[in-house]
Order: C-alpha cells, then sequence, then structure tokens
C-alpha cells in the first residue's frame, strides 16, 4: 500500500528574495544635509496625494507628508548615482529582479509633526508603471525626530527598520509598509521606485 500521510510539494528552486535589505553609511551625515538643502532650495514642495479608485487626491487621514519629486539635475546626478550604485549592488545580493531604472524620478519627502505619517500601503501600482523595486533613503538625524518609524509588515508585528543617516533601504514594492506618525520634530527621507519588465 502507498503510503498517504506526506507533504505532496515538490520545490523546484527556493525563493531567495528578501523582504528588505539596506545599506547603512550608503550617503555621509554631510550629504544627506545637502540633499535636504538641496531639494527644498530648487523644487516646489506640495501635499502628498494617494490614488483613491482612478482619481490622484490629498488625503492628510492616511497620508500627511510634503514631497517635491526631484529630477537627475546637474546637482543632483551624484544622488542618482550614488544611489544607482547601491541598487545594484542590492538588487544583486537579495533580490535578482530584471530591472530598468527610474521612471518617475526621485521622491524627497517631509513629515512634520505632529501628525506627518504615512498608513499601511504597497507602491505597486494598478494600471501604471510596473514598479519593483523601492528605495528609502534616510535623511534625517533619528535623534532630531521622535515616532516617524518606517516599518514593514508581514505578520501580526510589523518590523521596524533602521532611522540611521544615510541608509539605503530597498524592498519589493509588493511589500506592505507604512510609516509611523512623527511626534515631535521632522523627518525627512527620498524615496524612489525603480521599474522593470512584469514579474513573469
Amino acid at each position: 500500500m502507498i503510503e498517504t500521510n506526506f507533504n505532496y510539494s515538490w520545490a523546484l528552486t527556493v525563493d531567495t528574495v528578501r523582504s528588505y535589505a539596506y545599506i547603512n553609511n550608503m550617503f555621509t551625515s554631510e550629504e544627506c544635509d545637502a540633499i535636504i538643502e538641496l531639494c527644498k532650495s530648487n523644487f516646489k514642495m506640495r501635499a502628498g496625494e494617494v490614488l483613491n479608485g482612478s482619481q490622484v487626491t490629498p488625503v492628510e487621514s492616511y497620508r500627511d507628508s510634503n514631497i517635491a519629486f526631484c529630477p537627475p539635475t546637474a546637482d543632483l546626478i551624484w544622488v542618482y548615482q550614488r544611489i544607482t550604485d547601491g541598487v545594484n549592488q542590492l538588487n544583486r545580493d537579495y533580490f535578482n529582479f530584471d530591472l530598468w531604472g527610474f521612471s518617475e524620478g526621485l521622491q524627497f519627502t517631509e513629515y512634520v509633526a505632529p501628525a506627518g505619517k504615512y498608513d499601511a500601503h504597497i507602491d505597486k501600482m494598478n494600471m501604471g508603471v510596473i514598479r519593483k523595486l523601492s528605495i528609502v533613503v534616510q535623511l534625517s538625524d533619528e535623534n532630531s525626530y521622535e515616532g516617524g518609524d518606517f516599518e514593514i509588515i508581514e505578520g501580526k508585528d510589523p518590523e521596524k527598520l533602521s532611522k540611521n543617516k544615510g541608509t539605503l533601504l530597498a524592498f519589493p514594492s509588493y511589500v506592505l509598509h507604512r510609516v509611523t506618525p512623527v511626534t515631535k520634530g521632522t523627518r525627512h527621507s527620498m524615496v524612489g521606485w525603480i521599474t522593470g519588465k512584469p514579474f513573469v
């Protein structure tokens, strides 16, 4: 008689894609300060928005932040290049996605107390550009603000990630994440989405 009390699955390959990966000190403290100054002085800030059905609208109860999209101008090419180097390293070591590049530009983000936040969401778009890998650069000193934790949500307890100034964080754009409310001070970050061919 054939034994029937066994697992029927048989994996051909092992899924080695990580939920996130990071590089500490991708930017120095002085470079982070320079990025903040460049973005705030050269680009107009506006309220962060969310996609609500087919409409893009401000929704402060869900996302309370100020943003500016920062293209690769002469002043920021070095930032794009540094992030590119880091993304290529992290992708090679932890994700192995087929990536193309930035199609939306980097987004400078400012979360201001007492309520700056971005509730749980994913970056993957429906009927939009194919976001495959998301990145966050921590620009503010973690001692200059309170709250504002970047968290990955995979189970019951969200995981708080590094707040070290200059850290480059990367994660698949389909991973659920959030920024908890900033209760004191201001948190600055640079975020972006790397596109590529559809997942197959």
